[in-house]
């Protein structure tokens, strides 16, 4: 058939076959753009009228031509999504070609925090602090927009390297009382320099959000728990997941410097940039990062 008629459409289950989606003749083909879910069924046919209708038996693929037939089978997309169709009569096949929709930019922390957990967003900053977990990552190159970026054990897609500016896809999570950002769907890497961010860059304060502190004490061992002992203070610091081995630390005086990531009523969790020994009155300290010797 390569006859233009009164009109094509699609239908399709989700409305239980009762209402068309009018295609537009243009060029000699019949284009259109639809959202079709997952399991949804949906045909072509003219005038509005099943007495001439169109489906295919093979997979829609997305940029792939189906080969359409009267009174062929109801179709299904691979990949639920919004599409754009061109079906053209002449040659009975229409194309479809998913949609990419356009992915909302964070560039503060409380714009991430206004999204629904799930949300997938986009972010642009630099690396500040990793531990073997995930990292701290710096919206928009201002302290108090810092976000916790969680990856679980596994950092294969993106091992992180502090003064990295990177670009992430994830989606938005929640941790405690914190936006955060997990389960990373692409990472590109806009700058590889590896940069030191000292404590005069860190001038924010506040607690509803990841931010720079510093705590003076003893290290102990709980379990699996690493907690610093603060003369004074009824809360114990707790080093989140560090990464590499504290034992060396063990009983000794030590200065932790990092990031807050949450609380409870008896400790507050730090992701550690520094941590120092050797007295705690920051004479005479030694600087540790990730992959010295500490021992």
């Amino acid at each position: 058939v390569n006859e233009r008629y009164h009109s094509m459409s699609l239908i399709s289950s989700a409305s239980n076959w009762t209402e068309d989606c009018e295609l537009v003749f243009k060029d000699n083909v019949y284009v259109g753009r639809v959202t079709l879910g997952e399991d949804e069924e949906f045909k072509f046919r003219a005038n509005g009228s099943w007495d001439y209708n169109l489906g295919s038996p093979d997979a829609v693929v997305s940029g792939t031509a189906v080969k359409l037939y009267p009174d062929g089978p109801d179709m299904k997309v691979a990949v639920a999504g919004t599409y754009d169709i061109v079906l053209n009569l002449a040659e009975n096949t229409a194309v479809f070609t998913l949609v990419e929709e356009e992915i909302p930019v964070v560039s503060t922390y409380d714009e991430l925090a206004t999204f629904e957990d799930g949300s997938v967003v986009r972010a642009q900053g630099y690396v500040l602090a990793a531990n073997s977990r995930g990292f701290i990552f710096n919206l928009n190159g201002t302290i108090d927009n810092s976000v916790f970026v969680y990856q679980g054990a596994d950092q294969s897609m993106y091992a992180p390297k502090i003064g990295n500016i990177v670009e992430l896809v994830a989606e938005k999570g929640t941790y405690g009382e914190h936006a955060e950002l997990t389960n990373i769907k692409s990472v590109e890497i806009i700058d590889a320099s590896e940069q030191d961010w000292t404590a005069t860059h860190l001038v924010d304060f506040a607690y509803d959000r990841p931010v720079f502190v510093r705590m003076r004490g003893t290290l102990e061992k709980n379990g699996d728990q690493w907690n610093v002992v603060v003369g004074g203070a009824t809360r114990k610091g707790s080093i989140e997941f560090p990464a590499w081995d504290l034992s060396g630390y063990i009983g000794q005086p030590i200065i932790v410097d990092g990031w807050y990531v949450g609380g409870t009523t008896s400790t507050l969790s730090v992701v550690e940039r520094y941590i120092s020994y050797g007295g705690v009155d920051g004479g005479g300290t030694e600087d540790v990062v990730p992959g010295d010797d500490i021992n």
